[in-house]
């Protein structure tokens, strides 16, 4: 983010640079934290994530910088993909019923 951006913004903007989807910012799905500790207990990374749904608007899947791919898949078939178990419950919980 930057200074003064507000969180849906900055969340869009991030979308457009990293996989060239404009996207619509529906709504926050869950807010998450991942704490990693050393050998020692001491904290190495704290992470805090807002997975938020957001709808396409124009664009196809590009991968971006930090990313190796980027493509649409169906929630039926995400488990054959080696995804952080954290990532697919929220994903999941974007889609009830599937």
């Amino acid at each position: 983010m930057e200074i003064g951006e507000r969180l849906e913004d900055a969340l869009a903007r991030e979308v457009l640079e990293e996989t060239s989807l404009s996207v619509d910012v529906v709504s926050l799905v869950e807010l998450f934290q991942y704490v990693e500790r050393d050998g020692n207990e001491r904290v190495r990374y704290h992470y805090v994530v807002a997975d938020y749904l957001c709808r396409k608007r124009d664009g196809a899947p590009r991968a971006g910088s930090d990313v190796s791919d980027a493509r649409f898949v169906p929630v039926e078939k995400l488990a054959s993909y080696e995804l952080n178990p954290d990532a697919l419950r929220m994903i999941r919980a974007s889609f009830p019923g599937v």
